[in-house]
């Protein structure tokens, strides 16, 4: 979204200070929103409270390089955002892991999509982080096209959910007919 330059000029065009700052405030909002997302789909307070935790710190750390962005010089605060997603979606994608031993159809896309995001990450932290030897370009466009195939995956996820939800109520509704009619009998 801010390596391209397209995006900000765009949004704020006569805003250039702005500009070099904006990506830290937004990935932290991105690791903020999947960070929830996350919770909120692995229901992890309530099955899995330890790994919860290790998300909750996902959003303190997001907080944290904003506030730190008030002191800090903005270059080395998008380096450590980088970091930060990085290490955020791949504990999106082990926390899919994680909750895929005991319910994997449940959390399949979910781990999927996740599997996809962390890639790009990868690759993202590899060239600005790590300096390996990855055109931009490449970074660029597997980033987009992996932003692509996760927000499938998140979608399939979230219709997967609503439909095994369905089934689970026709389930439930058919055993309360079942019952009711033998207790007729």
């Amino acid at each position: 979204f801010h390596r391209d330059g397209f995006s900000f000029q765009f949004l704020w065009p006569e805003a250039a200070t702005f500009n070099l700052y904006a990506s830290i405030p937004i990935g932290a909002f991105m690791v903020i929103a999947g960070t929830v997302y996350a919770r909120s789909f692995l229901k992890t307070p309530q099955l899995h409270p330890i790994y919860d935790k290790i998300l909750l710190a996902n959003i303190l750390m997001a907080v944290a390089l904003v506030v730190g962005s008030i002191w800090f010089h903005h270059g080395d605060v998008k380096r450590l955002m980088v970091l930060c997603a990085s290490y955020s979606t791949l504990t999106f994608f082990l926390g899919g892991l994680i909750a895929s031993h005991k319910r994997f159809r449940e959390v399949r896309f979910f781990v999927f999509g996740w599997a996809g995001v962390f890639l790009a990450a990868a690759l993202m932290s590899g060239r600005h982080l790590l300096g390996l030897n990855i055109t931009r370009d490449m970074t660029i466009d597997s980033v987009r096209y992996l932003i692509i195939f996760d927000g499938l995956m998140m979608g399939l996820a979230m219709i997967d959910r609503y439909l095994q939800t369905r089934r689970t109520q026709r389930k439930t509704l058919e055993e309360n007919l079942r019952i009711a009619k033998q207790n007729l009998d």
